[in-house]
C-alpha cells in the first residue's frame, strides 16, 4: 500500500515538474524576444541621436535668434515630418536658390535651422535615416550642412556644399515645432545671437553670440580604465568576445590586461585606450558606405554607451581591392558643444570596418566629470567676442585679408568648443575655446587671453 502511494507521489510530481519545465521553456523566447526588442529600440534611439544636428538655431524675427545644443526634443519632432515629407516631395517641388535668397530667407518670419556635421553626403544620411532616398536626395545632391524650415510656410531649405535648395512641402510637425520654439520665446531664458550681417554688413549668415560669457573653470576629465575594477574589465571582455569568462585567455601586464578568444583580441589600456581587434575575415560581403556605417554606429552605440556624446568627425576610404572598406572616426561632446584632443590621436574613437565586419576599434574610455560640468554651467563670466580675438590675430589668422570686415566675410563658422589639455604630471582637462573656421583651416582661441591653443 505504502509503495502504491509511493509510485503515485513520484508520477504526481513528476507530472507537475514536466508542466514547471514547459512554462519556462514557453516564457523564455518571449521574454528574450522582449529584451531585445528593447535594446534594438535603445541602439535606433542612439544612433538618430548620432545622425542628428547638433546644434539649432531659433530665428524669432529679423533681430531676435538664439543657439540651442540641447536638440533632442526638436530633432524628435523633426524625424516625425521628414519620413512623409521625403516620401510625398516631387522633383517640381525643389529649386536651387542663390546665396541672396537664402539670406532673405533666413531674415522672414520665424525659422528653425539645425546644422549638420557636412561629413555625410545628403543620400547616405537619408538612408541611414531610413528615409526615401528617391526624389530629394537626387534632386539635392553633396554634404549636408543644414536644414532650416519656415515656422510660418510649407517651405524647407536643404543646403549642402552644392549650394542651397528650396522644397515647396508640408512638414506635418511643423505646428508642433512652432509651439515649442513659441515657449523657448515666451520663457526670455536664452542667449541673443545675432548674425554677422546683421551686425557688420558683410555677406555672412554666421551668428555670434550678443554678449560673451563662458564657464569659468576648466572640467576635468575622467579615465574609466585607470580605476576599473577587475569585475568590470571581465564583464566588458564579455560583451567585446561575446563569449562566457571562463573560454577567454587573460594576460595581465603592468599598464594593460589583454583578454583573447579565437581571433578577437581585447586590450585595456591604464592610459585610458581600449583596442579591440578581430582577425576573422570575410570576403564575400557588399562594399557599401551605408552599410559598414551602419554597422559601425551598431557596434559603438551597443559596446560604449556614449553615442549621445560623440560626433563624427571623418571618414576615410581603405582603398584595398581584396579587402575595401572604410575608417570612421569620432569625436566627444561636452555640453553638447565639439571637443578637439591636442594629441597625435586626434579623435576619441576609430572604427576600421570591411563590409560589415568591425576588423578594429580604438576608443579613449574617458568622460567629463558630471558634477563639474553641473557647477561650471551654473557659473559664467564675460570672455573675449570672436570678432575681437579675430582682429587681434588677423595676420595669423587672415594673412591676405586688408580688413576684419574682408576675413569676416570669408567665416564659414564661428563655435564655442573645448580644448582637451594634457598637464604634465596633472589630470587631463577640457578648456573652452572659439574655434573658428576660416577658408579651410580651423583655429581653436583661448576664450580668455585671445591666444592660439591649436590649430585644427
Amino acid at each position: 500500500m505504502k509503495e502504491s502511494i509511493k509510485t503515485v507521489l513520484l508520477c504526481g510530481l513528476s507530472i507537475l515538474l514536466i508542466f514547471m519545465v514547459a512554462e519556462i521553456w514557453i516564457q523564455i523566447p518571449s521574454i528574450t524576444k522582449e529584451t531585445q526588442k528593447q535594446e534594438n529600440f535603445e541602439k535606433n534611439r542612439l544612433k538618430m541621436e548620432l545622425l542628428g544636428p547638433k546644434e539649432l538655431l531659433l530665428s524669432f524675427s529679423d533681430t531676435e535668434q538664439t543657439l540651442v545644443y540641447d536638440i533632442q526634443p526638436y530633432w524628435t519632432m523633426l524625424q516625425m515630418g521628414l519620413k512623409d515629407l521625403y516620401e510625398n516631395a516631387e522633383a517640381k517641388d525643389v529649386s536651387p536658390m542663390k546665396a541672396e535668397d537664402y539670406r532673405k530667407f533666413l531674415q522672414e518670419g520665424q525659422v528653425l535651422s539645425l546644422n549638420f556635421s557636412g561629413i555625410l553626403d545628403h543620400g547616405n544620411w537619408a538612408q541611414l535615416l531610413q528615409l526615401d532616398p528617391g526624389t530629394l536626395p537626387k534632386k539635392i545632391p553633396g554634404k549636408l550642412l543644414s536644414m532650416d524650415l519656415s515656422l510660418n510656410r510649407d517651405l524647407l531649405m536643404i543646403r549642402t556644399d552644392r549650394g542651397a535648395f528650396l522644397v515647396r512641402s508640408h512638414l506635418r510637425t511643423r505646428d508642433l515645432l512652432k509651439d515649442r520654439v513659441s515657449m523657448v520665446y515666451d520663457s526670455r531664458r536664452y542667449r541673443n545671437y545675432t548674425s554677422l550681417w546683421k551686425k557688420y554688413g558683410v555677406a555672412n549668415m554666421v551668428y555670434i553670440p550678443r554678449i560673451n560669457t563662458q564657464a569659468p573653470e576648466d572640467i576635468p576629465l575622467e579615465n574609466k580604465l585607470q580605476t576599473m575594477s577587475g569585475q568590470v574589465q571581465n564583464n566588458l571582455a564579455r560583451r567585446y568576445l561575446r563569449q562566457n569568462i571562463d573560454y577567454i585567455r587573460e594576460i595581465v601586464e603592468d599598464q594593460a590586461v589583454t583578454y583573447v578568444y579565437d581571433q578577437k583580441v581585447l586590450r585595456l589600456n591604464k592610459n585610458g585606450w581600449l583596442t579591440y581587434k578581430d582577425g576573422q575575415k570575410n570576403s564575400d560581403q557588399e562594399d557599401s558606405l551605408v552599410q559598414s556605417l551602419d554597422a559601425a554606429l551598431d557596434f559603438i552605440t551597443s559596446h560604449t554607451g556614449m553615442t549621445g556624446s560623440l560626433y563624427i568627425s571623418k571618414i576615410e576610404r581603405i582603398q584595398d581591392r581584396e579587402n575595401p572598406g572604410y575608417i570612421f572616426y569620432f569625436n566627444m561632446l561636452a555640453n553638447h558643444k565639439r571637443v578637439y584632443r591636442m594629441d597625435q590621436d586626434p579623435y576619441l574613437a576609430r572604427l576600421e570596418v570591411h563590409g560589415q565586419d568591425i576588423s578594429q576599434m580604438d576608443f579613449l574610455y574617458q568622460k567629463p566629470m558630471e558634477r563639474e560640468i553641473v557647477q561650471n554651467v551654473e557659473i559664467a563670466k564675460e570672455v573675449l567676442s570672436p570678432e575681437e580675438i579675430i582682429d587681434q590675430n588677423l595676420s595669423l589668422l587672415d594673412p591676405e585679408s586688408k580688413s576684419l570686415e574682408e576675413t569676416l566675410g570669408q567665416l564659414k563658422w564661428i563655435d564655442s568648443a573645448y580644448v582637451e589639455l594634457d598637464p604634465p604630471g596633472g589630470q587631463r582637462v577640457l578648456r573652452a575655446a572659439w574655434a573658428i573656421k576660416i577658408k579651410d583651416r580651423i583655429f581653436l582661441m583661448d576664450m580668455e587671453t585671445g591666444s592660439l591653443i591649436m590649430e585644427g
